[in-house]
């Protein structure tokens, strides 16, 4: 049977690629992230000791240094993970040709002698995205797809997005993605999808992300399916500080950012304020009047108009076909 789902989320729209690669870099680099803690733990408190002589300059580098260093080591381990699936999408046919032309190319700049030649493999398809035209990379793209949310290895995927997510009191809703082409959640070929990353809310199911569901059986030909859900006013009660929240993970994390609202929600009526009174003046006409109402709705509709990393309450709408 058909259904349509309809879920509140205050959050934000990510590609779907950068917040899997994110996590991923997440769960390996934390043994480093810990050690680096501990560090910082131990130095504040003066329970940090030396073991051998010259660890000095570990005591005195200052905490921003230690940062920036996991810092570049997340964005390293994040690149690693975006070449490792790619390196999984390409052809041998191009994994040959790429490692020959990178040697001959360190060979010439070199000129060394083969024995001391090194090199580093350089791959025409180095970023996410469409293969270049290469038959066997794209022979390879659709038996494989790049869906990488619906994979074997979803499960791992999603708890490492559960762990990098839940420091900053966020959460993905499910992992449902938004595909850029209607037909490419079928054929999971999609590299620009796109996931939710939002605050967490509570329905009757405290397991699972509140949403609103409804069925169509197709025995009643002529009849509709209906499913309304009560809402808390104590949800829009938000954290002071959660525009910060989204920020530094959006920035820690090098998530890109996206916006995929089509419509917009407005008050009935434009809100008011000293400025719109118009020092008090009286409207002369009507046509005055008229005017006065129109900037005031072109100005509610300009608030709506979020930076790329703002959050926002947004109602996500999806309608799955039958099955």
């Amino acid at each position: 049977m058909c259904t349509s789902t309809a879920t509140l989320l205050y959050g934000l729209w990510v590609t779907t690629a950068s917040l899997a690669f994110a996590a991923t870099a997440y769960s390996r680099l934390q043994p480093v992230a810990r050690a680096i803690d501990l560090i910082h733990l131990r130095r504040r408190s003066g329970q940090l000791k030396l073991l051998r002589e010259g660890d000095s300059a570990l005591v005195m580098m200052p905490p921003e240094v230690l940062e920036q260093v996991k810092q570049q080591l997340l964005l390293v381990e994040k690149r690693v993970a975006e070449l490792e699936q790619l390196a999984e999408l390409r052809c041998d046919e191009c994994l040959r040709e790429d490692m020959m032309r990178s040697l001959l190319a360190s060979a010439t700049l070199r000129g060394a002698r083969a024995e001391m030649l090194i090199y580093e493999a350089k791959y025409e398809w180095d970023t996410w995205g469409p293969p270049p035209a290469c038959d066997g990379c794209w022979e390879n793209l659709y038996e494989a797809g790049v869906d990488l949310l619906t994979t074997e290895t979803t499960e791992i995927t999603i708890k490492h997005i559960k762990s990098l997510l839940e420091p900053f009191g966020l959460c993905m809703p499910f992992d449902r993605v938004w595909n850029s082409d209607p037909g490419a959640e079928f054929r999971r070929r999609d590299f620009d999808s796109l996931s939710p990353i939002s605050l967490p809310l509570r329905g009757t199911n405290a397991s699972k992300y509140p949403q609103v569901e409804a069925e169509q059986d197709h025995q009643y030909e002529y009849s509709s399916s209906h499913a309304v859900a009560n809402i808390s006013p104590a949800i829009f009660d938000l954290p002071v500080d959660i525009h910060l929240d989204f920020a530094s993970l959006v920035r820690t994390y090098g998530l890109e950012v996206a916006d995929r609202t089509t419509v917009e929600i407005l008050p009935s009526l434009p809100p008011s304020s000293s400025t719109d009174a118009q020092d008090d003046k009286p409207t002369t006409s009507k046509g005055d009047g008229a005017a006065s109402a129109q900037g005031k709705e072109k100005k509610a509709t300009k608030e709506l108009n979020f930076v790329p990393v703002e959050p926002r309450w947004m109602l996500w709408s999806i309608g799955d076909p039958c099955i």
